[in-house]
């Protein structure tokens, strides 16, 4: 099958190139949607952006989308690290993504994951707190998770309900504070660390869902796009992140 992508690229910095997959719930988004985002990505950074433009449910449920991503993956020269970005259900992707490869040869460098979904109790924390959210609500979420793997598929590796987290690449998760899916990335991040990992967790304050849209209107917006696009070329270059690098953006 054919894998529609889109490659941006700035200059000849081969330090790593970006894997990057769309938000939209699994069942809208492409390479449209998120051209600007990715083209201030590879601007910011100075690394080749490859997006996917991954099959969407319901008409493709899962395995589709994440059988894209990984193949598109597996399409990239490898001499140049990945580090994978994915925002909403494009970060759901990445981090099974990151999951699939951990402990590999073929691991990805680093993983960046943006108001992620990633499996959380939704009858609890944020699901519960912000569950009518601006932008995104939890029945908007259960909506999109229904259309996603409506044939109850048991091969979703939800990263939240992975077993083992020991061997997964060096994580930085974004959330917004005023969103269903905060409690995900929190957990995600706790996880990886009681496993040996290294992961940590910036929490955009008085952001909702989505916020990547705001990134050059809204303040705060703009300052957690800085802390995504610094925290690439921080990775990219073999070092951890603290919230004190970051806090200094």
């Amino acid at each position: 099958k054919e894998i529609n992508v889109r490659i941006y690229k700035k200059n000849s910095n081969l330090k790593a190139q970006i894997l990057y997959a769309h938000g939209g719930g699994f069942i809208m988004g492409g390479l449209e949607s998120h051209d600007e985002i990715c083209a201030d990505i590879c601007d910011l950074t100075g690394f080749k952006v490859t997006a996917v433009d991954y099959r969407l449910s319901p008409e493709y449920p899962h395995p589709a989308a994440f059988e894209d991503v990984l193949e598109i993956y597996k399409s990239l020269n490898k001499e140049i690290p990945v580090i994978g970005v994915g925002d909403s259900a494009g970060g759901t992707l990445i981090a099974m993504l990151a999951n699939e490869l951990k402990n590999t040869a073929s691991s990805l460098k680093g993983q960046v994951l943006i108001y992620p979904y990633l499996g959380g109790n939704m009858d609890s924390g944020s699901y519960l707190t912000h569950a009518e959210a601006p932008c995104l609500t939890t029945n908007d979420m259960k909506f999109y998770l229904e259309c996603w793997n409506h044939n109850q598929d048991d091969s979703v590796k939800i990263p939240l309900n992975e077993i083992n987290f020991e061997g997964l690449p060096p994580t930085v998760v974004f959330t917004a504070s005023d969103d269903p899916l905060n409690s995900d990335g929190i957990s995600y991040v706790k996880k990886i660390n009681s496993s040996n990992g290294k992961a940590i967790h910036i929490e955009g304050e008085h952001l909702v869902h989505g916020f990547l849209r705001a990134r050059n209107i809204v303040e705060k917006a703009k300052i957690s796009f800085a802390k995504i696009t610094q925290s690439i070329i921080i990775l990219s270059q073999n070092e951890w992140i603290s919230k004190q690098t970051l806090r200094s953006l």
